[in-house]
């Protein structure tokens, strides 16, 4: 039976997977909404003046885009995958895996939108890094007194 903690726990974790999941899904279906925000941020030029000059390269720079949503999508399916299957029967190791795959990916995506000047996703990922951590804190202590006993 399941500690009241761990099944609160276990669901915090799973709706901050599910949303970056959701935004994995929608920038792989449209990468364009990121490129352009991004690039005019951090090269000061307007996306669609880059397409007219240079669609090659445009072309690329999407292909990129849609090939990191791909991979996000991929990791929050495996996260949402260890959260269903192994932390909300209160595994240790899907405690830790949570903790370092939440906090190693969110810190990179806060630091490459903070060098590229986009505050909307850095305050985005800090909130589900913030959301992550609160959900695991949760049931930490049942997750770890489990594993004890």
């Amino acid at each position: 039976m399941q500690s009241k903690k761990i099944r609160v726990s276990w669901r915090v974790v799973l709706i901050q997977a599910c949303i970056g999941l959701i935004i994995s899904i929608i920038t792989m279906i449209n990468p364009k909404l990121l490129v352009e925000d991004d690039f005019k941020v951090f090269i000061g030029l307007e996306w669609n003046t880059f397409v007219e000059s240079n669609q090659q390269v445009a072309n690329y720079l999407l292909l990129i885009f849609r090939e990191l949503s791909v991979i996000g999508f991929l990791l929050y399916c495996f996260s949402i995958a260890i959260i269903i299957m192994a932390y909300r029967k209160g595994e240790k190791w899907a405690w830790y895996t949570l903790f370092a795959g939440s906090t190693v990916g969110y810190i990179f995506l806060i630091i490459l939108d903070s060098f590229i000047g986009n505050i909307q996703f850095v305050i985005i990922f800090v909130i589900l890094l913030l959301t992550a951590w609160v959900g695991l804190l949760i049931g930490m202590e049942d997750t770890f007194r489990k594993s004890l006993s």
